[in-house]
């Protein structure tokens, strides 16, 4: 890191500042094992609160904390006081820790990832989990990928993480097709052919909640049982977003200017003007939004529905 880096991010003081985070850091690496968990957690939001700052700078100017002793004590700050308030069930403090380092240490985002996505599954947190990780092919990802899709009734979704995971790491797609269940003694559910698979067994244990619920593992047998062809999955995701630009343009043309009207539709199965043809006003009357002011704004834009 240059210079004029370190003083843009610690400002001219930037000496005394570095020296007052390698203090904070070996105080809290002295305390760590020593203080209850609470107490802890409110001196560590304390401290964590004069530094998010630099975080947010290093992102914005494309440089990598881990560059300098006083950026690597911050790393580690940030990577306790995550840690921490995972401990003390503050899951979304835990993961905005988590996403500043991700972002200001470029050079060791292999050792965080996995904590993030497990923060993310927590927390229902599908779109943080596809801004970072939509194209993984790591193990843990695709499966985190799987079990958020699921939590967020996105089966289409869902599909696609777990066929991108039949082809990548095709063993654990099988065991997820057994007729066994995960058990407290996790170890002895695994097959052969992935006993020496340590990142399949880490997996394991991060998830092994959510594998353990009767509806997660039911889901991932069937996909396990019934693979489909992942190519289909998104051409159809593709066409079905097309179509709901289409119909919010039309919809906006008739001065109705609220998009969820155009998801319902398309949802309902009418993805373009011609496609009411094939329902009649009552089938398109039941749809959520769509009163009979919307059915005669349609008519009068020539729109023919079934039975007429």
């Amino acid at each position: 890191m240059k210079n004029e880096q370190v003083i843009e991010l610690l400002g001219p003081d930037w000496e005394r500042s570095s020296e007052i985070i390698l203090k904070y850091n070996k105080e809290i690496n002295k305390e760590l094992d020593k203080q209850p968990t609470l107490p802890f957690v409110i001196y560590l939001d304390r401290v964590i609160k004069n530094f998010k700052f630099i975080f947010n700078m290093a992102s914005d100017m494309n440089v990598d904390l881990a560059d300098t002793d006083w950026g690597r004590a911050l790393l580690d700050i940030f990577s306790i006081s995550a840690k921490k308030f995972k401990e003390a069930h503050k899951y979304t403090d835990s993961l905005e820790l988590l996403l500043l380092i991700y972002l200001a240490n470029p050079s060791n985002k292999t050792s965080i990832k996995y904590d993030m996505a497990e923060m993310c599954v927590e927390l229902g947190r599908y779109d943080v989990f596809e801004e970072y990780f939509q194209d993984t092919t790591d193990l843990e990802l695709l499966m985190a990928g799987t079990l958020l899709a699921i939590m967020t009734e996105g089966e289409e979704e869902a599909r696609v993480y777990f066929e991108r995971l039949r082809e990548e790491h095709r063993d654990v797609a099988q065991f997820f097709g057994k007729d066994f269940h995960p058990s407290n003694n996790i170890k002895r559910t695994i097959p052969k052919t992935l006993k020496n698979n340590d990142e399949f067994f880490n997996m394991l244990m991060r998830y092994k909640e959510y594998l353990q619920s009767g509806h997660f593992y039911s889901t991932l047998r069937y996909f396990a049982k019934n693979p489909v062809n992942i190519r289909k999955i998104k051409e159809e995701k593709e066409k079905i977003q097309r179509q709901k630009i289409e119909m919010d343009r039309f919809l906006q043309s008739l001065g109705i200017k609220r998009g969820d009207y155009a998801w319902n539709l398309v949802n309902f199965g009418i993805g373009t003007k011609d496609d009411f043809k094939n329902f009649t006003k009552k089938e398109v009357l039941s749809i959520d939004g769509i009163g009979p002011k919307t059915i005669t704004k349609l008519e009068e834009a020539g729109v023919k529905f079934k039975g007429e």
